[in-house]
């Protein structure tokens, strides 16, 4: 017979951005289709809104959708309007709680899905009043960004753990419950075939990109404070660089997994950066006229070990681009061209797509039929979604591991230090030389011509 786990779920910032297209659309596919997890949810928000308004701003975020269960999901969550640094609201909800819980046994959750600043208050007054119980099963999530450069984060880090037990502290990134990402460790070391070539003799640089079409209307005020390093590179896009750089761990295991990209990290700084603002950012509610915050960012890493010397990795990132996707590109050195002098040869690579649709691709040259001595390169591709047509959204895997006690979903605060200690450098100086760009542009022209220099990028690849 399977465990059945019940948990009160307490959101705060319940209509947020955060919570109103991920935290909630996540809990609605877990209370559809999870018959092992049993869960009240508790919305937290600073203002009044109905069901009605709240289904209204979800409903296009929602997979699926059955009203009915929908109306279920309803009689299982509770709202509450209140003030997150006032002490008094911590009474009402907790009130609240026990008015839910009654007849009731299980975990807590508390999900800061509110701007970084009120985290420790948030975490103070959850304790204080009762509602998160120290060295309990009780736990607080935070999600990035966990500080805003190392010295903040390491003050937040030693606030959170005066107030909280260790193991409370849930540090989460969606990333790492993206299937795909997760699938990037296996994809290595399952396969004989690309660790062997997983060095500096055979590769010669490799790009992330994690570009974006939408721009910032709605959440520009919070974004000013943040800028594309702290809000994407120094998160998601390491967490990238970690899992493909890492040396072999002993298991693929957590502490193994978390061991290695944190020795990684150590040896990674940034050696070249490029910023960008979007054209029309400053025209934002909430952004000031003479704002250097970048909206893009192209960075060169280099990483001091014999598997990476001389090998770039290049990470590309922004908001307003000309695509959506979220890729790792390994691109392998040219091979001898051993037909007619000259010959085009092109560069073999291996394309991880994560996002907007998830798939492996494998290019290999091939000679093209009836004609001489012409190569064209084929592409051997892997649909991941075609196979598996479903697979759980990233914060449904965070829920449910944060339910079950699973501890992989969390963070550990020394990887998330490492990354400070990379971007920490380039933050101070990111507003010194900032170039513009069109919405819709693949970013600023002088990162084009950078990347148009790297050796491997085909023709027409970068506009």
């Amino acid at each position: 017979m399977q465990q059945l786990h019940n948990s009160t779920i307490i959101i705060l910032g319940a209509t947020g951005d955060l919570a109103v297209k991920n935290l909630i659309p996540a809990l609605y596919e877990l209370f559809v289709e999870q018959t092992t997890i049993n869960f009240s949810l508790i919305g937290v928000a600073q203002n009044n809104f109905s069901s009605a308004e709240l289904l209204s701003k979800v409903r296009p975020f929602l997979a699926q959708f059955n009203q009915e269960k929908w109306d279920l999901f309803l009689q299982n969550s509770f709202f509450i309007t209140t003030d997150l640094t006032d002490p008094k609201s911590y009474i009402a909800l907790e009130k609240l709680i026990i008015n839910v819980e009654t007849n009731k046994t299980g975990s807590r959750i508390v999900y800061c899905a509110c701007p970084p600043q009120l985290f420790i208050i948030a975490a103070r007054y959850c304790v204080q009043y009762k509602i998160i119980e120290k060295l309990s099963s009780h736990k607080i999530v935070f999600e990035k960004p966990f500080g805003m450069d190392a010295t903040s984060a390491q003050e937040l880090h030693t606030a959170l753990t005066n107030i909280l037990a260790a193991d409370q502290i849930i540090r989460a990134d969606h990333y790492l419950a993206k299937e795909l990402v997760e699938t990037v460790t296996y994809l290595r070391f399952t396969n004989e075939i690309f660790e062997p070539l997983w060095n500096n003799n055979h590769i010669e640089y490799v790009l992330i990109n994690l570009k974006e079409m939408v721009t910032l209307e709605n959440r520009a005020a919070l974004y000013d404070s943040l800028g594309v390093m702290r809000d994407v590179i120094q998160s998601h896009a390491l967490q990238l660089l970690s899992l493909v750089a890492m040396e072999a761990p002993l298991k693929l295991e957590d502490q193994s997994l978390h061991a290695e990209k944190i020795a990684i990290l150590k040896k990674t700084q940034i050696t070249h950066a490029i910023f960008g603002q979007y054209i029309g950012y400053k025209t934002h509610k909430g952004v000031k006229q003479e704002t250097s915050t970048p909206t893009y960012a192209l960075i060169t890493c280099a990483i001091d070990t014999p598997r990476w010397e001389k090998v770039p990795f290049i990470i590309q990132a922004g908001k307003g681009l000309d695509k959506q996707e979220t890729e790792i590109k390994l691109v392998f050195k040219k091979p001898l061209c051993r037909l007619t002098p000259g010959c085009p040869i092109f560069h073999n690579e291996l394309i991880i797509k994560i996002a907007p649709q998830s798939e492996f691709t494998f290019s290999i040259n091939i000679k093209k039929p009836a004609v001489n001595d012409e190569i064209v390169p084929i592409g051997l591709s892997f649909c991941y979604h075609c196979m598996w047509p479903y697979t759980p959204q990233a914060y449904r895997v965070i829920f449910e591991n944060i339910i079950q006690d699973i501890q992989s979903i969390s963070v550990p605060f020394a990887e998330i230090l490492e990354a400070w200690n990379i971007v920490d450098t380039s933050i101070k100086t990111q507003g010194n030389d900032i170039y513009f760009y069109n919405i819709g542009s693949s970013g600023p022209v002088q990162a084009t011509e950078y990347l148009q220099a790297v050796p491997g990028i085909r023709k027409g690849e970068v506009k």
